[in-house]
């Protein structure tokens, strides 16, 4: 079994009243189920572990059959989880898409002009998806993330207004 906690829901970000905006709360549902697709898949690597085929061989090999068609459903029903967290992933992007063709620019607008043009020059990129936060010290913060067709992470950062304002201090 892998070390990793249960499923709880993301505390960066979120508060005991939840997202403040439902952008806010798109982005928390994609974290959680990116949480829950890694986690699936341990389980799924952990079910196709040498160790556990060894161990259900030997079973098998004793007369008892049970064993692997229990296997064999898990692991048949694992896959089908992944199958559905996968097609929520792309319900969660693409209602995350629709919300940020439905914003006016005005939100980008607000930016520092060079923080705006990144944001301008990449919105239109299908996978393209970004966050913005003002902080006190630092200024605007944008986070983004690009993904590829297949769903993986091509690249990601975080761009500041005022990257140096903490040495300042």
């Amino acid at each position: 079994m892998t070390s990793e906690a249960p499923l709880e829901p993301s505390k960066e970000g979120s508060s005991k009243e939840g997202p403040s905006t439902v952008g806010g709360a798109y982005s928390q549902l994609l974290r959680q189920q990116e949480r829950a697709l890694r986690l699936l898949q341990g389980l799924k690597e952990e079910l196709e572990a040498p160790i556990a085929r060894r161990t259900l061989r030997t079973i098998q090999e004793s007369g008892n059959d049970s064993p692997h068609e229990a296997y064999s459903r898990i692991s048949k029903e694992i896959d089908s989880g992944i199958r559905a967290v996968k097609a929520c992933r792309s319900e969660i992007r693409g209602g995350m898409a629709q919300l940020r063709s439905q914003l006016p620019l005005e939100e980008a607008e607000r930016l520092p002009p060079l923080l705006a043009r990144f944001v301008a020059n990449r919105r239109e990129n299908p996978g393209f998806e970004y966050e913005l936060e003002q902080d006190e010290i630092r200024g605007w913060i944008v986070r983004w993330k690009e993904y590829t067709d297949g769903g993986t992470v091509r690249s990601s950062g975080q761009l500041y207004e005022r990257p140096y304002a903490l040495l300042e201090d």
